[in-house]
């Protein structure tokens, strides 16, 4: 059987983490999993849990984690599992399947048991299988960053098979999610027997196998059923994994980088266990390890010969922020960031926060080699006043958009004397503006300027786009989801962020209100069409990951749009197999050669031709009640996409029966007849209703003779 793989993207769990804070001191509320009480534990952000992490060499940074990990580390019972995935596993009520995409389970419901079919059950899946040390289900066995809720049918397919690349496929689950068959070799030095899972679990998996060897492999030789393939149970060779574990899943890893689902996970598993997967914080890690094995996608992996930050120095207030941007001459732009005082300034992803006044130095660290640095000079100073001067540029809105400073200068005066344009470190509220907005708050520091004299009206619509007839050069497009009002955003890491704070009108041919949503601008022409953000940047796809790139020299930043009913198909003319759609379970937009939600396009200005409507059915078309029944109707508008879909609802009869929104009220014997009428072409449809009153008890007769005892 040749291979054709469905790749399906992650699915995201929201996942709410309550921490607590108390006069500056963050705590985390555990349950104890033995006594179902709770304790308390300090609360540490990313930084101080990792800071003691030594990063000097592979061995030392994995020694060092396995001391970080396994501190503070309680972890529960098997059965305890089915608690932690209520907080780390479930999405809208379900559990998230790491191995099909056709089920739908609940914490509570389907638990195997028994199972013939996919989606008949769901289990506990060890992803380092528990026979590889011995089928023990406490300790690792029970360790939530390395079991994950899986449908049993596919969990049993697996087996204790290694993870792999397919290459002739033996078994497979609905929609080809996840493969098992022989290894292909050609890729990775292994040729036996394999289990492949989607693409975008692989990162997951790959970060699962490297918190294992870092949390649990020190008293385990993992040798018996398969595990030697993964496992060496040697530290001296390659720190404990085979040649094939670490080729296999470096690749995984940067093929699949960590998402926001992932980042949840990992907190929501924190606040409950007491430890965290390193390789989800610092993915960086794992190279400094085990070595980057370059990844045929593509993504630099060679590190730089130079990292510079700009700005080289700075000044800001306690409690502002400062962004530094990374350059490097040439190769790998990953760095990972640190403070020397971080009782002075913090930094996070090279967003750096005032704690206190002082100086402290930044440094930006290449994740392919530790002793490529770039630094920084941050000088924090408390604040004595926020001064503005000037006129603003604009003070005419639409609702939706956020206020610009053009023609505004910010200054800061510190306690020292000295000034300083803050102008672009002034944040901005409200954010968006809606509208009869008449003002604007600028904060800094702890200091407030503000703006006065805005005027901000209902914004312009968006109208959905129902032929690529109507599209030009110039429009200003909005990428949506409209079965969820959902729109792309940002981009984050390789996809569209998913935001919901457009307004859809109700028949969702119209966005009123666009929100956080992209806009982009159409350029090019039919059938090489580009889309560029506000930055002047193009929208890119390669391997499936979307990017932005400043140049159109490449057909990965041109676009193919067709529309059929009113659905529009946005392919990369350099990989026509990938689409721009819109993954349900993520949720976010990026291309991908599989199945996913079809995306609608809206473009600004214009109107949409309204949608007649021709006619209306109504379901069940006959009803038989008892007095005090309710029963519900269901009116369908024909067709389907028509513009107004409003209808009303009347009784011949409402002594015998009522209607409301179409739910009929039983409230006497007799009959009626329910009729629904609607508000474009007043057409018609009717549904016969028979009342009868409920029994009654006239009479109870007794025989025979009665005995006693």
């Amino acid at each position: 059987m040749t291979k054709t793989k469905t790749n399906s993207p992650r699915k995201k769990a929201t996942v709410g983490i309550l921490v607590a804070g108390f006069l500056s001191a963050s705590f985390g509320f555990a349950l104890s999993q033995a006594t179902n009480t709770r304790e308390v534990r300090a609360y540490q952000s990313v930084e101080q849990y990792y800071a003691n992490a030594n990063t000097s060499s592979g061995s030392a940074l994995l020694t060092s984690l396995q001391s970080i990990t396994t501190k503070g580390s309680d972890v529960g019972s098997y059965d305890d599992l089915f608690e932690t995935y209520r907080s780390s596993d479930v999405k809208d009520g379900y559990l998230v399947d790491m191995y099909s995409n056709t089920t739908r389970y609940t914490v509570d419901q389907k638990r195997c048991g028994n199972y013939k079919n996919e989606g008949d059950c769901w289990n506990r899946e060890h992803s380092t299988p528990k026979s590889w040390w011995g089928g023990s289900t406490s300790n690792q066995g029970a360790d939530p960053f390395i079991l994950y809720p899986t449908d049993g049918k596919i969990n049993g397919m697996r087996s204790s098979y290694p993870f792999g690349e397919v290459k002739t496929i033996e078994k497979a689950s609905n929609n080809n999610y996840s493969l098992l068959g022989s290894a292909d070799n050609s890729l990775y030095p292994y040729s036996g027997k394999v289990f492949e899972p989607a693409d975008e679990w692989k990162g997951d998996l790959a970060r699962s196998a490297f918190y294992t060897r870092a949390r649990w492999s020190a008293s385990y030789s993992w040798s018996s059923g398969g595990g030697n393939v993964i496992y060496s149970g040697s530290a001296s060779n390659n720190f404990g994994l085979t040649d094939y574990a670490v080729k296999l899943y470096t690749a995984w890893s940067n093929l699949d980088p960590v998402d926001e689902w992932e980042l949840r996970r990992n907190e929501a598993i924190y606040a409950i266990q007491g430890n965290r997967n390193p390789f989800i914080d610092h993915p960086e890690y794992a190279n400094i390890i085990w070595g980057g094995t370059t990844y045929t996608g593509g993504g630099a992996t060679t590190p730089p010969n130079t990292i510079t930050l700009n700005p080289a120095s700075s000044s800001i207030a306690v409690g502002a922020t400062v962004s530094l941007s990374v350059s490097v001459d040439s190769g790998s732009s990953q760095v990972t960031w640190s403070s020397n005082k971080t009782n002075v300034a913090t930094v996070s992803g090279g967003t750096v926060t005032g704690i206190g006044a002082g100086t402290a130095t930044i440094t930006a660290t290449s994740t392919l080699d530790t002793s490529v640095k770039g630094t920084a000079t941050i000088t924090v100073k408390s604040l004595s006043t926020l001064s503005l001067s000037g006129t603003a540029t604009n003070k005419s809105y639409s609702a939706g958009q956020s206020f610009n400073p053009a023609g505004l200068t910010i200054t800061a005066t510190y306690s020292d004397s000295s000034t300083a344009n803050v102008t672009s470190s002034v944040v901005w509220t409200p954010d968006p503006l809606s509208e009869g907005t008449t003002s604007v708050t600028g904060s800094y520091g702890g200091k407030t300027v503000s703006v006065s004299g805005l005027t901000v009206t209902a914004p312009v619509g968006y109208s959905l786009v129902t032929s690529a007839s109507q599209l030009s050069a110039g429009d200003s497009l909005i990428f949506a989801y409209n079965s969820t009002s959902s729109t792309a955003g940002a981009l984050t890491s390789s996809y569209l962020s998913s935001v919901s704070d457009a307004t859809f009108s109700a028949d969702k041919n119209t966005i009123t209100n666009p929100g956080s949503s992209m806009l982009f601008t159409l350029g090019g022409t039919s059938g090489s069409w580009t889309f560029s953000n506000s930055d002047g940047d193009y929208l890119s796809s390669s391997s499936k990951n979307l990017s932005f790139v400043d140049t159109t020299t490449s057909n990965n930043a041109k676009w193919t749009i067709s529309v059929v009913d009113n659905n529009s198909t946005v392919g990369n003319v350099a990989t026509p197999a990938e689409k721009l759609q819109y993954n349900t379970q993520s949720p976010r937009f990026k291309t991908y050669d599989s199945s996913q939600g079809a995306i609608q396009l809206y473009r600004q200005g214009g109107s949409q031709s309204s949608v007649a409507v021709t006619g209306v059915s109504l379901s069940p078309s006959s009803l038989n009640l008892i007095v005090g029944d309710n029963s519900n109707l269901t009116a369908t508008i024909s067709p389907v996409n028509a513009t107004n879909q409003n209808v009303s609802w009347a009784s011949s009869n409402s002594n015998v029966a009522s209607v409301s929104n179409g739910t009929v009220t039983a409230n006497a014997a007799g009959s009626a007849t329910i009729t629904v009428t609607t508000s474009d072409g007043s057409f018609t449809d009717s549904c016969s209703v028979i009342v009868v009153a409920p029994a009654t008890l006239s009479s109870l007769t007794f025989t025979g003779t009665p005995t006693t005892t």
